[in-house]
């Protein structure tokens, strides 16, 4: 399972979302305007976001992959096949600069 406990603390930070941690693999993160974006965050195991862990994040609901990048990376196959599936991988930093936009009430 997914170690998702830093990034979950992080993005309870800030006020304009709601953050919501289950029992799963995935962060929901709802905005203000309830848009959900569910993010699944790669274990120590997973240091490279491959084909097989976008296929796992589609089965589970995800559509957001947020990796660390000090450890981990993510596969041009990967990047490729998750657009082609509507799942977004980025970096934690780009995350969280993703959630500041939507966060802000327009």
């Amino acid at each position: 399972m997914a170690d998702n406990s830093w990034l979950y603390r992080e993005l309870s930070k800030n006020s304009n979302l709601r953050v919501s941690r289950s029992l799963e693999e995935l962060i929901s993160v709802r905005t203000w305007w309830e848009e959900v974006h569910n993010i699944y965050c790669p274990d120590h195991s997973e240091y490279m976001v491959t084909v097989d862990t976008v296929q796992k994040v589609i089965e589970i609901g995800g559509s957001i992959i947020s990796y660390p990048s000090s450890w981990c990376s993510c596969s041009m196959e990967a990047r490729r096949y998750a657009v082609e599936n509507g799942v977004i991988v980025m970096p934690h930093g780009e995350t969280f600069e993703f959630m500041k936009k939507w966060a802000v009430r327009r």
